[in-house]
C-alpha cells in the first residue's frame, strides 16, 4: 500500500507540475507564419452619414445614450486583455455594458514578428508595452486598445470566449456615449484616429475568432488540470485506505525458566563473592 500511496503522489506532482507549466504558455503569441494576411491589413474607418442615428439603451438600472461616429472594422492579433466582468472592479458599477477590453496589433507590427520580443501589459484601462532588444521597431499607430460593447448575447459570449493569442475580426462602430444612472452622469469619448492616443469605443455588431492561439497548449493545459484532480481523489482514497490498515502485532516470547548457569561463569568483583 506504501509504494501505491507514493506513486499516485509522484503522478500527482508531476501532474500539477505539467499544469503549472502549460498554463504559463497558453498565452504565448503565435509565430508569424501562422498569422493570417488580413492581420496585416489596416482597419477600416469611414464617418457615418444621417441614416445612422443616436439610439438609447438600458443596462440592469443604467441608460446609455449613443452616438455612433464612424464605421469601423479592424483585424488584429490578440495581445493584452482585461475583463470587467468581476465585482472587485469598480469601474463595472458606474458602467456595466463594458464585458471585456483587448489590445490588438496589426500591420507591420504583426508582419515583422517583433512582437515576440515585445511585453505587453493592461493598465488604467489602456494598453502598453516595452521591451529590452535595443534598437527594436514597434509602431505606436498600429497597436490599440479597445472598449467593446456587444450589441447581444452572441456577441457578447463570442468576446468572452477570446484570449490572448487569438486572431479576431471585429465589426461596428466607433462611438461616443453617456451613462445615467441614479449616482451616474458622465460622457466617454472614442478614439477617432491613429494620432490622438486614445481608445477605441466600439459598439460591436460582429464579432469574429479568426484563428485560435495555441490550442495545443490549451488542450493539454486542460487535460492536466483534470488528470491532477483525479490524482487527488485517487491519492485521498489510499490514503485513508492505509490509514485503516492495522500493523499486525508481534507476539512476544515469553520466558518460563531462568537459566542461571552462564551467570556462573561470570567472574564478578570480590566485593560480591560469597564469604566463608
Amino acid at each position: 500500500m506504501n509504494i501505491l500511496k507514493a506513486l499516485v503522489l509522484f503522478l500527482l506532482l508531476s501532474s500539477l507540475v505539467s499544469t503549472v507549466f502549460f498554463f504559463f504558455k497558453i498565452d504565448d503569441l503565435p509565430s508569424k507564419e501562422h498569422l493570417l494576411d488580413s492581420i496585416y491589413q489596416q482597419p477600416v474607418q469611414k464617418e457615418v452619414d444621417l441614416s445612422v442615428e443616436p439610439f438609447e439603451l438600458k443596462k440592469e438600472k443604467f441608460i446609455y445614450k449613443i452616438t455612433p461616429r464612424y464605421h469601423y472594422e479592424i483585424s488584429g492579433l490578440l495581445v493584452a486583455d482585461y475583463s470587467y466582468d468581476n465585482w472587485l472592479d469598480m469601474f463595472r458599477r458606474k458602467d456595466p455594458w463594458y464585458k471585456k477590453d483587448v489590445c490588438l496589433i496589426w500591420g507591420y507590427n504583426a508582419q515583422s514578428e517583433n512582437y515576440k520580443e515585445v511585453n505587453f501589459r493592461y493598465k488604467d484601462r489602456d494598453c502598453f508595452w516595452s521591451t529590452e532588444k535595443e534598437g527594436l521597431i514597434f509602431n505606436n499607430n498600429e497597436i490599440s486598445m479597445n472598449h467593446l460593447f456587444p450589441s447581444n448575447g452572441k456577441i457578447e459570449s463570442l468576446i468572452e470566449k477570446a484570449k490572448i493569442g487569438d486572431q479576431v475580426h471585429i465589426k461596428g462602430y466607433l462611438v461616443n456615449y453617456q451613462v445615467i444612472g441614479l449616482d451616474t452622469n458622465f460622457f466617454m469619448n472614442s478614439s477617432s484616429g491613429k494620432d490622438d492616443k486614445g481608445f477605441e469605443v466600439i459598439y460591436v455588431t460582429d464579432f469574429e475568432i479568426l484563428a485560435e492561439g495555441n490550442t495545443g497548449y490549451k488542450i493539454l493545459y486542460h487535460l492536466s488540470k483534470y488528470i491532477s484532480f483525479v490524482l487527488f481523489v485517487i491519492y485521498i482514497i489510499v490514503y485513508f485506505i492505509s490509514l485503516g490498515r492495522k500493523p499486525a502485532i508481534k507476539k512476544k516470547e515469553v520466558v518460563t525458566e531462568l537459566d542461571t548457569d552462564p551467570l556462573r561463569e561470570k567472574n564478578f568483583p570480590a566485593a560480591f563473592k560469597d564469604r566463608d
